[in-house]
C-alpha cells in the first residue's frame, strides 16, 4: 500500500467517522495517535478474508468492522441488534420457570436472606480518585466506593486483614456470601473496592449501562490509592492478604509490578488469585483481530461505542437464557445476583446518582486499554523480574484452553515466569468464577485459600531486586563481550542486529 493510498484512506475514514459519530463522542479525539491501516493490517496477519482486505484498501472504516464481525460473529457490528419486546423481556427476568427447570441445582447459601442487610450495615465510604473523568481529567472528580467489614468487637480471634479486588463489571454486593465466609473464618478488617465505573462507584459516561474506562492505568492508580488508604488504617502489625478475581487480579498484579519496579517494600503476606485475567479469551475474534478492532475504534473517535457483539440490552445480559453462558454453574447464586440487578435497575446509586447497579458490555476503549495492560504483563514475563510475595492461583476450566474468559496457558506462563513462589491449583470442572460456583467446587477452593493464607501469617517476603541492566558490548580486545559479565551474557535472539542487543541478564534477579 502506498503512502498516498494510506493518506486517502485516512481522509475517507475521517469523513465517515465525522458523519456517523455523535459530536459528544468524537470531539477532540478523531485520528489521535500514530494509527495507520498498515499497522492494523500487520496486526491481523492471516486472520482476515477478502472483504476485510478490500475495506482496508479502500479506507472503509465501517466496512472494515462489519466485515470482521460477519467473518467471526456471523452478523454485522451493531446494525442488526434490537431490544427484546417488553413482554418477552419481562418473562425473561423471572426466576420461577428457571428454578423449576433445574430442581437439583441448589446450593447451601448460608444466611442468604440476611446477607444483603448484613453487607449494607458495614462501613461504606468513598475516596476521590487522583484521576478525573474522561475529557476533564483534573476538573471532574471520580468517587470510588469501598466497604470495610469487621468482626464483632467481642470476638477474640487474632486479626488478619484481607484486601479484595473484584472483577470486571462486578459490584461488591455480588460478593456478600464470600465476604461473610471470610469474616467467619476470622479475617478482619476486610476492605473491598468497587472499581471506577462499577457498582456504586461513579460511572464515567452518560450511558450508565456501558462498561467503560479511559485508561487501564486509571484502575491501577485507583487501586494504589485504595491499598495505601487501607494499609494505613490496618496498621503495620496485622498480617495483610490480597484476594482478587479476574480483572481485579489484572489490576492488582499491575499494581504489584509497579511497586516492584519502584522497589517499594512489599505489603502483602500472601495473595490468592481466582481465575486471574492475565490474557483475555476474545472469542469469537482471534486475539490479534480483537486488538486491531480496539485500536481502530479508539483511533477514529468511537471508543465510547460498544465493542462489537457487546451491545446487548439489559434483558439479554440478565434474562434467564443468560445463565447458560454465565461465570458459574450455581443456579441459586446466579439467580440471587441477577434478581439484585433487576431490583436495582432503575435505582439511583452512588455519589453521582447514576442509574442501576449492574453493567452491560464493554466499550471499544475499555477493550483496547486492557490489551495494553496484557502487553505490560507480557513484557514483565520476559524481563526476568519476579514478584516475591507468595501467590496461590486458582485456575478455572481446562488448563490447556480457556475458562470462557481467560486463556489458561497464559496464566500458567505468568505463574512460572513472573512469580517467585507460585502455587497453581486447577479447578477444571469450574466455570470462570470459582468462588461463586456450586458448593462442591466452591467449598474446597475456599478451604484451600484459607489454608494457604494461614501458612503465610509470618513475616512478609522482601521485594526481589531488579534484574541487571544489560545491553552494552565491550569491544576492547582484553575484555571482548558483554559489559557487566558477572550479571550479563550474550543470548542472541531474532531481531538483534548489534552485539549489545544480545546482552541479557544471565539469570533471574530472585
Amino acid at each position: 500500500m502506498t503512502r498516498l493510498s494510506l493518506l486517502l484512506g485516512a481522509a475517507t475514514i475521517a469523513a465517515v467517522a465525522q458523519a456517523d459519530t455523535p459530536q459528544t463522542v468524537r470531539s477532540g479525539r478523531l485520528l489521535r495517535g500514530s494509527f495507520s491501516w498498515s499497522h492494523v493490517s500487520s496486526l491481523l496477519g492471516d486472520h482476515i478474508d477478502a472483504d476485510v482486505r478490500d475495506a482496508i484498501v479502500h479506507g472503509d472504516f465501517k466496512g472494515f468492522l462489519n466485515a470482521l464481525c460477519l467473518q467471526y460473529a456471523g452478523e454485522p457490528c451493531w446494525d442488526q441488534r434490537r431490544l427484546l419486546e417488553t413482554s418477552a423481556g419481562a418473562r425473561a427476568l423471572t426466576s420461577q420457570d428457571l428454578l423449576a427447570k433445574n430442581p437439583n441445582n441448589r446450593d447451601n447459601i448460608r444466611h442468604k436472606t440476611e446477607l444483603e442487610s448484613w453487607l449494607a450495615s458495614q462501613s461504606w465510604r468513598s475516596f476521590t480518585s487522583t484521576v478525573g473523568r474522561p475529557g476533564s481529567r483534573s476538573t471532574q472528580d471520580v468517587n470510588i466506593r469501598y466497604v470495610t467489614i469487621r468482626r464483632p468487637s467481642e470476638d477474640p480471634t487474632p486479626s488478619r486483614s484481607v484486601i479484595v479486588s473484584v472483577g470486571q463489571a462486578e459490584p461488591v454486593a455480588k460478593y456478600d456470601e464470600f465476604l461473610h465466609d471470610l469474616m467467619s473464618q476470622g479475617y478482619s478488617p476486610i476492605y473491598v473496592v468497587e472499581h471506577r465505573g462499577q457498582g456504586t462507584s461513579d460511572r464515567l459516561l452518560s450511558d450508565h449501562f456501558k462498561n467503560h474506562v479511559e485508561s487501564s492505568e486509571d484502575f491501577v492508580a485507583d487501586f494504589k490509592q485504595f491499598v495505601d488508604l487501607a494499609v494505613e488504617e490496618i496498621g503495620p502489625l496485622t498480617p495483610k492478604f490480597l484476594a482478587c478475581h479476574s480483572m481485579g487480579c489484572a489490576v492488582a498484579f499491575r499494581h504489584l509490578l509497579n511497586e516492584y519496579q519502584a522497589q517499594q517494600p512489599t505489603v502483602f503476606n500472601a495473595i490468592v488469585a481466582n481465575a486471574p485475567l492475565i490474557k483475555a479469551d476474545t472469542n469469537p475474534f482471534p486475539y490479534p483481530v480483537a486488538t486491531a478492532i480496539g485500536e481502530v475504534m479508539v483511533a477514529f473517535g468511537i471508543g465510547e461505542w460498544y465493542a462489537p457483539t457487546k451491545d446487548k440490552p439489559f434483558e439479554e445480559y440478565y434474562g434467564d437464557d443468560a445463565f447458560a453462558n454465565s461465570t458459574t454453574s450455581s443456579l441459586e447464586r446466579w439467580v440471587r445476583h441477577r434478581d439484585r440487578c433487576v431490583v436495582h435497575r432503575d435505582i439511583k446509586l452512588g455519589a453521582d446518582q447514576h442509574t442501576g447497579m449492574c453493567l452491560g458490555g464493554v466499550t471499544g476503549q475499555f477493550a483496547k486499554e486492557f490489551f495494553d495492560l496484557f502487553d505490560a504483563i507480557d513484557e514483565f514475563n520476559d524481563s526476568l523480574g519476579k514478584i516475591s510475595t507468595p501467590v496461590l492461583i486458582q485456575m478455572a476450566g481446562i488448563p490447556s484452553g480457556s475458562d470462557g474468559l481467560v486463556l489458561n496457558p497464559e496464566t500458567t506462563n505468568f505463574c512460572k515466569k513472573s512469580l517467585k513462589a507460585c502455587t497453581l491449583s486447577e479447578y477444571s470442572d469450574s466455570k470462570h468464577n470459582i468462588w461463586w460456583e456450586r458448593d462442591e467446587i466452591r467449598d474446597p477452593a475456599l478451604a484451600e485459600m484459607h489454608n494457604f493464607l494461614q501458612n503465610h501469617m509470618g513475616e512478609k517476603v522482601a521485594q526481589c531486586p531488579l534484574p541487571a541492566i544489560c545491553g552494552e558490548w565491550d569491544y576492547s580486545w582484553r575484555s571482548w563481550g558483554c559489559k557487566n559479565p558477572l550479571q550479563c551474557s550474550s543470548q542472541r535472539q531474532w531481531g538483534d542486529y548489534l552485539l549489545g542487543h544480545t546482552c541479557r541478564p544471565s539469570s533471574p534477579a530472585c
